[in-house]
């Protein structure tokens, strides 16, 4: 695979930056993940959208991070800008007008660009014939990639069916105002928030399962297995194509001295 996309002459610093092009994208990743407990909590407080408006801004600079990552011709390059730029508008239209229809085809798009995105990367992985820090980062890139993609697709499952989920600790909250130290029926509350979705994802994603949110019906009950069962087979997957990398890498360093 080539190391920038094909068929596009870059200056030779853009060269080098495309070497460590994943790490860029991981420092995106990480960014999003650590400011969205702040700004859901702004807007959570104040009642204001400016909160929902940085996080929109933080899943642009990871949308535009991933298409420049993982586009290597122009084809792709293509494919990637115009989902990114569909979604870019979907969420700009959504946080002016408030249009729910909006909000669904930006959850719908970016769906759709986070699989293309994990797609080209996982083609990447198994494409690659040795091991860099650079490989490293597009693996964990992968991971966190995932729990995005089912942040969504719970969020959309939630806007289909309110009652896809229920949150007990709203139960407790409900039950304890209203002096019952017992409560035993579970409250269901209408849709997954954002800071939600991506809590609820991740936790699936890493089997740690606190059981506060339980899935309800059908679809999400096994989008939530399938998110669990992906996360083990691309660990246990990824940690054996990396050591054979390395391992092979480590045998041609040898017979080369």
């Amino acid at each position: 695979m080539n190391s920038y996309p094909g068929n596009v002459h870059l200056p030779r610093p853009l060269q080098r930056w495309f070497h460590l092009r994943f790490t860029g994208m991981l420092a995106s990743l990480i960014l999003l993940l650590m400011i969205a407990p702040f700004v859901l909590s702004i807007a959570s407080r104040t009642g204001r959208p400016f909160g929902s408006l940085l996080l929109g801004i933080a899943f642009v600079q990871v949308y535009l991070s991933a298409v420049y990552t993982v586009s290597n011709e122009r084809r792709q390059l293509k494919l990637a800008t115009g989902l990114s730029l569909i979604t870019i508008v979907a969420m700009a239209t959504a946080f002016i007008t408030e249009a729910f229809l909006a909000w669904e085809i930006a959850s719908i798009v970016s769906t759709i660009l986070l699989a293309y995105v994990i797609c080209l990367t996982l083609r990447f992985l198994f494409s690659v014939d040795r091991v860099t820090m650079d490989t490293i980062a597009a693996a964990i890139c992968v991971y966190l990639l995932m729990g995005l993609l089912w942040a969504f697709l719970y969020s959309l499952t939630s806007q289909i069916n309110p009652l896809a989920f229920s949150e007990t600790e709203e139960m407790t909250r409900l039950a304890n105002a209203a002096g019952d130290d017992a409560p035993a029926a579970t409250v269901r509350f209408a849709g997954l928030d954002t800071g939600t979705g991506l809590y609820f994802s991740f936790v699936t994603l890493t089997t740690l399962g606190y059981g506060d949110i339980t899935p309800l019906s059908t679809p999400a009950r096994m989008l939530t297995a399938a998110e669990a069962i992906a996360g083990q087979i691309y660990l246990a997957v990824l940690v054996a194509r990396l050591v054979g990398l390395h391992i092979s890498q480590q045998k041609g360093m040898s017979d080369e001295t």
